[in-house]
Formats: structure tokens, sequence, C-alpha cells
């Protein structure tokens, strides 16, 4: 389980997107922390993904680790989040269940509009991951906690692709069962 620790705040959030600074914080934290949990630990793995937040919490980061996530991370996290946000933002919870939201002078966007929107943030995000994933397994060697991990079963190893297809190719190309090629080789 990782901490309640974002790699970006929701002001930079706001400001790299051009999302509306009315838009309550509380609907964006979760979803910062979703897409980092979901998205950007499989790219880092346990280990470094739990490094950074430490990191953080501490005050202690590295230079490579600050670059890291100021240049690659952060655009990633970005997108993720906002590929997740369409749903959503339209519909909140309740007492009497889930609402969606409605307005007066604004028109509602179909449900096939809101998916074509997340799938272009997705597209986004993972054109990012990529970016992420090519610039760690080049600069391994700078982050100690990217190539050695534990063999628990809450263990994440890190992703070696960030696209993904709804095709099941046959486990041989599963990269998630492929521990050797799961980390470049030294």
């Amino acid at each position: 389980m990782s901490k309640n620790i974002l790699f970006i705040t929701e002001q930079v959030f706001k400001d790299r997107t051009g999302a509306s600074n009315n838009i309550d914080g509380k609907q964006i934290f979760p979803m910062i922390k979703v897409a980092g949990d979901m998205h950007i630990q499989p790219a880092l793995g346990s280990k470094l993904y739990q490094r950074l937040q430490d990191g953080i919490d501490n005050d202690d980061l590295t230079n490579d680790e600050k670059n890291l996530l100021d240049y690659y991370i952060t655009d990633c996290l970005i997108w993720y989040t906002m590929s997740l946000l369409p749903m959503v933002m339209g519909f909140q919870l309740f007492s009497k269940g889930f609402l969606q939201k409605q307005s007066e002078e604004s028109k509602e966007p179909s449900r096939a509009d809101l998916e074509l929107i997340e799938q272009k943030y997705l597209s986004m995000a993972e054109f990012y991951k990529t970016r992420l994933i090519d610039y760690l397994k080049q600069n391994f060697q700078l982050f100690s906690e990217y190539y050695v991990f534990d063999t628990g079963f809450d263990t994440i190893v890190p992703e070696n692709k960030a696209y993904t297809c709804p095709i099941w190719l046959g486990s041989e190309y599963d990269c998630k069962c492929n521990y050797n090629n799961a980390v470049p080789k030294i």
C-alpha cells in the first residue's frame, strides 16, 4: 500500500492542464493518488516508487530523483489523472447514491463523448509513460531501487512497456510474468 504522498500538487495539475481553478481539490486529490498507484507505481516498481515517496516526505531527494519527478513522472501523472476525471467529475456520491451533476447554462456531454475524452488523455499519458520507462531503462544505474526488488506477493516489478493491448497474445508475451525482461541487463 502506498502512502498518501503525491508526486504533483493540485496547483501543478491545474496549471499544466488548464483545468479550472474552481475545481475542488477534494475531487482531484484522490484521482492523483489513484493514477500514481495504478500507473506510475507499475512503471517504477514498488521499491523506487516507495523511495520517491519517502524522499518527498523526508525532503531528501537526490538531483537524479528530482529530475525523474520533474521531467518524466509529472507529465505522465498529470495525463493519467486527466484520463480518470471525465467520469468522476460528472458524478458525486450523496446519501441517496450517485447523482449526476447538471448545470442550467451548459450542456452535459454524452457517455460516448466522455469515453472519447478519456481515451485522448489516456493516449497522451501512455506517450509520457513510454518516455518514463525508456528513461529508466537507459539510466537504471542512477536508481538502484529500480532494478533491485523484493519477491513478495505485494511487490510490483517495473513494467517494460507503457501501452496496453486488449488482445491476449499468450503468456510468453506477457511482460508481467517474464521477470527476466522486467529490468535491463547490466
